[in-house]
């Protein structure tokens, strides 16, 4: 087996993209970063108001070492456009399936975080999108974050704020 050290993240060069996609006649462009060489990883973030592909920054640094690992950001989060549509379950899927058949075809490998998950999962079992997975991982995959739980029973309140959102 070979040797895997921690880097600097300063020793990985990292390049970012962005991808023109659209939805119903509507454009929006997301960002990605791509770094290493070798069999394609991609880091999906959960979907949370805090997360994006920068929390993968020492991972993809050490996969980097052995692979091309390719972090994105979803729609509206990171430096990924905010789309003025309201986004929903069928968007995120679209968008996945899009990415993967035009910037990552030869995908080999897939974590996922929280509720990415589902989506990771959605993909991979599609039989039309993906032909080289060997090997998925999903990372907290039932995590619901901390305001339904800390709401209790006032789901007026989280509803109110995720409209809000």
């Amino acid at each position: 087996m070979a040797e895997v050290k921690l880097l600097d993240q300063a020793q990985a060069p990292v390049e970012t993209r962005y991808y023109p996609w659209q939805w119903h006649d509507q454009s929006t462009t997301i960002a990605y970063d791509l770094r290493g060489e070798g069999p394609l990883i991609l880091l999906l973030p959960a979907l949370s108001s805090i997360s994006t592909r920068v929390e993968f920054n020492a991972v993809a640094a050490t996969l980097a070492q052995h692979y091309e690992a390719v972090t994105l950001d979803w729609p509206g989060f990171g430096k990924s456009d905010r789309p003025a549509w309201r986004t929903r379950p069928a968007i995120y899927h679209a968008l996945l399936k899009d990415f993967v058949q035009d910037i990552v075809p030869g995908l080999a490998g897939l974590v996922a975080v929280g509720h990415s998950a589902g989506y990771a999962l959605a993909l991979a079992t599609d039989g039309s999108t993906i032909h080289q997975l060997r090997a998925i991982a999903l990372v907290a995959p039932t995590w619901h974050g901390p305001l339904p739980t800390a709401m209790g029973n006032h789901r007026w309140a989280y509803s109110l704020l995720r409209w809000l959102v």
